[in-house]
Parts: structure tokens; C-alpha cells; sequence
């Protein structure tokens, strides 16, 4: 594991799970933006991917749209 580049009190993960077939791989990653090593810079990369797929995803209770005229 790569050195970190800061002091970390309380951080976050992320976890991957995939299944293709018969095939399952699970992994997770401590706080990966803290990191310089290749690896922890991807996930850092896919969490990013999904935090922007999430934020165009609107949850089922949320407020409608406004809509313009």
C-alpha cells in the first residue's frame, strides 16, 4: 500500500460487487482518494462515475419536476 497524502480521522469506502455469469468478484477500497497508488486511484475514479449517475437519479419520493410552459 502507497503512503497517504493526509491524516485521515474518519473516511469512507467504497465496495464493488460484480457478477457476470458464473463469475463473482468483490472488492473495497479504504478511502481510496488518499492513496497514490494505481489502484486506489481507479476506485477512487468509479466512485466518482457512480456518485454522477446517482445524482441524475431522482428517488421515487421525491418532489416532481416543476414544469415550464
Amino acid at each position: 500500500m502507497a503512503h497517504t497524502r493526509q491524516l485521515i480521522w474518519d473516511g469512507w469506502n467504497v465496495t464493488v460487487e460484480i457478477r457476470d455469469g458464473e463469475k463473482y468478484r468483490w472488492y473495497s477500497y479504504e478511502n481510496p482518494n488518499a492513496y497514490t497508488d494505481k489502484e486506489d486511484r481507479q476506485a477512487y475514479a468509479v466512485a466518482g462515475a457512480l456518485r454522477m449517475v446517482s445524482d441524475l437519479i431522482r428517488p421515487k419520493d421525491a418532489e416532481p419536476l416543476p414544469v415550464s410552459h
